[in-house]
């Protein structure tokens, strides 16, 4: 019997389907092959524990030093980057030594003792239960046994091989070939796998290497078009799909590459007629329960009330009695339908295997359950005919027809998290695949693709902030830019864009904060919307946020210099930050905060308080507003909010809008003329005139229109939640 072994469950299905009438020998993909491969004395550890001890093993080291809490909840969304670095380590045989040999400058050595140090931790933990990891597998056999039943084994390659892969291969005794296409982009790659310098068709085989073919593109000819809204980009992947279908193509050998999953979200609401099948299926997050449990979760262990509204409060009663896993699993289970209870059944089964085998509170554990609940997916069963994918499920498949959505720069190719850790020099003197490489390697998955296409075309948001990759350049096809216009394809089952019409009034506030009354007097319907319909936005993690809360924490700790204010907030900025947050982070804001720092220390006098809400009547409305920090000191109280807007001068962009009255209340709730903005984007500290506050705090309230107005100022819709439905617009 012969083996034949693929990089893709895509691609091999595409073979079987190729070969109906055929007795087929023995189909696996790549990843089933060399986990047959290896044997060890030890049982692998299921990913469930992996998490858990990996996290037992980091706790005896200083994870601050690598930028990690060491709450369990918050490690766990942190701790990805170190394991996958790990886990590359190991896969090209790198060691420690080689590693802190190759940090020419020393700039890594603290973090690779540290890296170090957790190895062996975890190697040891797992050990002593009787498991191992592949980040620690030393010792292996390979598993002869299994490969003696074929005659012979052909891997058709259509990615990278790791050195430890390859070390594999090397041992298994019978024949074995390796069918493989290196292209221009992943020569690099290839040089370091199998020594090929040239692109071509090669078969490897004992050792030789032999080329079969030149690299000889089908296609000719790649079109392109530009959209400036991201979502406007359905209109011409419908229309080409249309096009390549009448122009004779099969709509089964049409593939759409969805760089970005979540544009999948956009195809799926035009596809009126079921056109498409989505290979990633449908995320769990839209189902009912899982929205019903994070609601749950967030409205009683985060404190967020908004999320009251979307539940009962009968549901809300019986989860505030769950205590523990056995009463969560009951609910979970009453409160599913049959399709959920299908998908969810064998993952709730080993995520209680795991419990048996830790010590979590409830909280923790509802937790991790929703973050493993954010995994699953529901099949596709629309049964459309042609297919959308992502690119790595595309590697080793050929389609007659491809389009390719979101070819943006930044976009594709796109940059993993493990190659954050190191830079480049480090990599390459170390022998680690570079992040140039590695992007190569995503360059040779679109090209090959696109190569053996007949009719292939890309489309990518171009605007201000966006524009085509610099990869569609570099590719060696004649590039023809379209120009017709597609917008009839996008709507054309409607006759015009439907648009929320509501006009009626709603009552007077009671209460106000200086958020709500810009909204009041800017658009009230979005006033109405958020705040008595109770549709709010979530908070993003936008930087100025953690900003405000390192200063805050910084201030806490009662610093006693400015060398140590700074160092302070810096420490509280970076926690439980990625390695390319913290470079973000560092070009961005260092020097900013450094210079505030100096600057602001000497504003630490007095009684400090931060984050203080206080309240004050005026005209029949309780005005409430809370305050970044307030000092109360000679008799004075003193008031500063932080500033981080991108402006050239914040005082300057706040007196120009009448709608923005934030230190009006703050001056009038806690009687002070002291009110500070402390522009940090700039490092200036403006006093604001708030003599008047007042008079134009009475102004503004008679100004207030409790009527579901749209706002005037289209500018002002731009980054609002409601503008698709409001105003039809994307």
């Amino acid at each position: 019997m012969k083996l034949l072994v693929f990089t893709t469950q895509r691609e091999l299905r595409q073979f079987a389907a190729s070969h109906p009438q055929k007795l087929l020998p023995k189909l696996l993909t790549i990843g089933d092959f060399l986990d047959r491969a290896i044997l060890s004395d030890y049982a692998f550890v299921d990913e469930e524990l992996r998490n858990y001890y990996f996290y037992q093993a980091c706790k005896s080291v200083d994870l601050a030093k690598l930028g990690i809490d060491e709450n369990f909840e918050k490690f766990l969304q942190a701790s990805e980057t170190l394991y996958s670095f790990l886990k590359e380590m190991f896969l090209e045989r790198v060691d420690f030594a080689t590693l802190m040999m190759s940090d020419t400058y020393a700039e890594y050595s603290e973090h690779i003792a540290i890296l170090q140090e957790i190895r062996q931790n975890y190697k040891k933990l797992l050990h002593a239960k009787g498991f191992t990891d592949i980040i620690v597998l030393d010792e292996y056999q390979i598993n002869h046994k299994y490969f003696d039943q074929f005659e012979d084994i052909t891997i058709k390659l259509a990615g990278y091989l790791t050195k430890f892969d390859r070390e594999i291969i090397e041992q298994i005794k019978v024949p074995l070939a390796i069918d493989f296409w290196a292209s221009r982009f992943n020569l690099p790659l290839a040089r370091k796998m199998f020594g090929i310098e040239e692109p071509g068709h090669y078969i490897i085989k004992n050792g030789k290497v032999e080329k079969v073919q030149d690299d000889n593109p089908i296609l000719q000819t790649l079109a392109y078009k530009s959209f400036p809204k991201r979502i406007e980009q359905c209109n011409y992947i419908f229309a080409k799909i249309e096009e390549f279908v009448q122009n004779g193509i099969d709509p089964q050998n049409i593939v759409v590459i969805v760089p970005q999953a979540d544009f999948k979200e956009y195809l799926e609401s035009f596809d009126r007629l079921n056109n498409l099948n989505f290979s990633m299926g449908e995320s769990f997050i839209y189902s009912p329960l899982y929205r019903k449990l994070e609601a749950l979760y967030k409205y009683l262990y985060l404190q967020e009330e908004e999320f009251a509204k979307k539940l009962r409060q009968e549901e809300v009663e019986e989860f505030r009695n769950i205590t523990n896993w056995h009463d969560l699993k009951e609910f979970i289970f009453a409160h599913a339908n049959d399709k959920e209870k299908r998908l969810i059944e064998e993952d709730l089964f080993r995520f209680e295997r795991m419990l048996d085998h830790i010590d979590l509170s409830f909280e923790a554990i509802l937790h991790l359950l929703l973050r493993r609940l954010q995994n699953l997916r529901f099949d596709d069963i629309r049964g459309g005919k042609v297919t959308v994918m992502e690119v790595l499920e595309s590697r080793g498949t050929q389609f007659d027809g491809v389009i390719i959505a979101d070819f943006n720069e930044g976009v594709v190719p796109k940059l993993s998290q493990e190659d954050t850790f190191l830079n480049s020099t480090t990599r390459r003197h170390a022998k680690l695949p570079t992040t140039a490489e590695k992007k190569s390697l995503q360059k040779h998955y679109y090209y090959t693709l696109l190569a053996t296409a007949k009719r292939a075309v890309v489309s990518f948001v171009k605007n201000e902030e966006s524009d085509a990759s610099r990869f569609l350049w570099e590719l060696p096809f004649e590039k023809r830019e379209e120009k017709l216009s597609y917008s009839s394809v996008l709507y054309r089952f409607s006759k015009a864009p439907h648009v929320y019409e509501k006009i009626e009034t709603f009552p007077k506030p009671v209460k106000l904060s200086p958020t709500m009354l810009e909204i009041l007097l800017k658009c009230p319907l979005r006033y109405y919307l958020s705040y008595h319909q109770g549709i709010r936005d979530n908070e993003k993690g936008y930087q100025g946020i953690a900003i405000h809360r390192a200063i805050e924490e910084a201030i806490k700790r009662t610093p006693r210099s400015e060398e140590e204010y700074f160092t302070f907030i810096w420490e509280a900025l970076l926690k439980g930050t990625s390695r390319q947050e913290r470079y973000n982070l560092s070009v961005d804001w260092y020097q900013r905060l450094k210079k505030f720092a100096t600057a602001d220390f000497r504003n630490l006098r007095g009684k400090i308080r931060t984050e203080v809400k206080a309240s004050r009547e005026l005209d029949g409305i309780v005005l409430e507003a809370r305050v970044d920090r307030l000092i109360e000191h000679n008799g004075k109280i003193f008031i500063y909010d932080y500033k981080t807007n991108n402006t050239r001068n914040y005082l300057n962009h706040y007196l120009k809008d009448t709608a923005k009255l934030q230190a009006e209340f703050y001056s009038y709730i806690w009687q002070s003329d002291e009110v500070y903005f402390w522009d940090l984007r700039n490092t200036k500290l403006q006093k604001v005139d708030t003599k008047e506050s007042r008079s134009l705090l009475k102004e503004a309230l008679e100004r207030v229109e409790c009527i579901t107005r749209k706002s005037d100022d289209i500018a002002y819709c731009r980054y609002c939640q409601f503008k698709f439905g409001c105003r039809g617009e994307v």
